[in-house]
């Protein structure tokens, strides 16, 4: 707090050095009498606004990187990490900017806030940045979401900025998914990247999982058919099972 709130005393009140007294001459209550940027608290003291400090004769205004929420302070508080002021007395600091973080106390400005790396993001007022979860990717710097892997693609890993293609033989179907699974019996994927597997043409049968070709879809034999895509399995033993062709 700053000086006493008194009847209006000539003399200096308080004989001691670091008393307010001796360095804030006294008040009257009926007049109002605080120093700037204060004003008449708890106690009969004069309290600095909120964006100031106590000093020993005055209210100071908290510096660039640095705010006071609370008035009456006896000082002002740096601001946390991923915020930053710039301004003079002030009383909060504001957030760095979703896409940014910025990793030091006291920022004083927006400069102090840095882009998220490719393969992560931010929100607003962070103070790292996180990195995209899997099936998710940020291909440029100072993203604040991450995009999905598009169909066709996958995301094995966090933190990446770019996805990959599925392998020929394989696919996925919709957007962010992990991993990419093998072409179904029946069917075949010819090329990388493919959203969906093409079907064994009528008349032909593909005995295996992850086919990358259409040479691997056999011929039906003499008597038999299949309707395109369509694969029919019957069990030879236990453990074994065998693609064949459906005879008509």
């Amino acid at each position: 707090m700053l000086g006493q709130l008194g009847a209006g005393h000539g003399e200096d009140v308080g004989g001691l050095p670091g008393q307010m007294g001796d360095r804030l001459k006294t008040v009257d209550l009926g007049a109002g009498d605080c120093p700037e940027h204060s004003a008449p608290g708890d106690l009969d003291r004069c309290t600095c606004f909120q964006g100031f400090w106590e000093g020993e004769s005055s209210c100071n205004a908290c510096a660039p990187g640095s705010f006071g929420a609370e008035p009456g302070a006896s000082s002002c508080t740096a601001c946390a990490a991923g915020t930053f002021n710039s301004e003079t007395g002030s009383t909060l600091c504001t957030g760095c900017a979703a896409g940014t973080y910025g990793a030091a106390q006291g920022a004083n400005s927006s400069a102090g806030c840095l882009p998220c790396s490719r393969g992560s993001f931010s929100s607003e007022g962070q103070s790292v940045c996180s990195p995209c979860e899997i099936g998710t990717y940020a291909a440029d710097p100072g993203q604040s979401i991450c995009d999905f892997c598009a169909p066709g693609a996958y995301g094995g890993a966090a933190g990446v900025s770019t996805c990959s293609e599925c392998s020929a033989g394989s696919f996925s179907s919709s957007p962010g998914r992990l991993r990419c699974d093998a072409c179904t019996m029946g069917t075949y994927g010819s090329s990388a990247g493919q959203s969906r597997c093409s079907a064994c043409p009528a008349g032909t049968f593909g005995a295996a999982n992850g086919s990358t070709s259409p040479d691997s879809c056999a011929a039906c034999a003499a008597g038999s058919f299949s309707p395109a895509g369509v694969c029919v399995c019957v069990c030879v033993s236990v453990c074994l099972c065998v693609c064949v062709c459906v005879k008509p």
